[in-house]
């Protein structure tokens, strides 16, 4: 039930289990330490034209080409935020554009100054909810997120515990052909680049419970203290 995105430093492919899809590293991105110290075990995004295209170019795919899961869904990622910008993208599917509204994301406020994540979800041809988490963040701190969507609710977590939840969408994952991206929120019309550090970046096709996603924290954090590539 998972699609693991892996940003640990391997090769210019990022592997995508599960499919024969394969991300491609474009612009200023360089391996830089994760939330251990580990070196070359996280990707840096210079915040500027740096992404890991999950789908070739410019080009709209439908989102079961990269196995986007539309009865529930989890994202979870370690991030370090360099700058807090309006919209920068930490993983999106997404299309939003005035009324049409469809996809999946988890990036950053629309108002950097609340210094806070959001998760976004169109469910049931609703229009999409952005979800934000209820404190403010710190620049330069790696974070663990996650947000789950069971078909019903909408939770946002934050190093394993919850932040926020919300019952506004109900059904299935409402999707329209976009691009899949890793450091950037885009759609027809917005480039939203991330600056920062992102690393072991994964998809789920259910939701995660509370204390699945605290385990998830405390599991991934382990890995990541005896795992660097060099």
């Amino acid at each position: 039930d998972l699609h693991s995105f892996p940003t640990r430093r391997s090769s210019d492919l990022v592997g995508v289990s599960g499919n024969e899809h394969h991300g491609t590293l474009v612009g200023g991105i360089m391996p830089t330490e994760d939330h251990k110290g580990n070196p070359n075990s996280a990707y840096l995004f210079n915040g500027t034209d740096a992404a890991i295209h999950l789908t070739e170019g410019t080009s709209n795919v439908e989102a079961s080409s990269l196995g986007l899961p539309q009865k529930a869904i989890s994202i979870s990622a370690w991030v370090k935020v360099e700058k807090f910008t309006a919209w920068a993208g930490i993983f999106s599917f997404i299309q939003d554009t005035f009324d049409f509204e469809y996809g999946v994301t988890l990036a950053l406020h629309e108002y950097p100054s609340k210094r806070k994540f959001i998760f976004g979800i169109a469910g049931g041809g609703m229009g999409i909810t952005y979800l934000p988490t209820q404190n403010s963040c710190a620049i330069n701190q790696w974070y663990f997120l996650t947000g789950t969507y069971d078909g019903t609710i909408m939770k946002l977590y934050v190093d394993g515990k919850l932040s926020a939840e919300s019952n506004k969408q109900a059904g299935d994952i409402a999707y329209s052909p976009s691009r899949g991206r890793i450091g950037k929120y885009e759609d027809d019309n917005e480039n939203n680049y991330f600056k920062g550090a992102i690393d072991d970046l994964r998809i789920y096709n259910r939701a995660l419970s509370t204390e699945e996603v605290l385990r998830s924290e405390e599991h991934t954090s382990e890995l990541q203290s005896r795992s660097a590539i060099s």
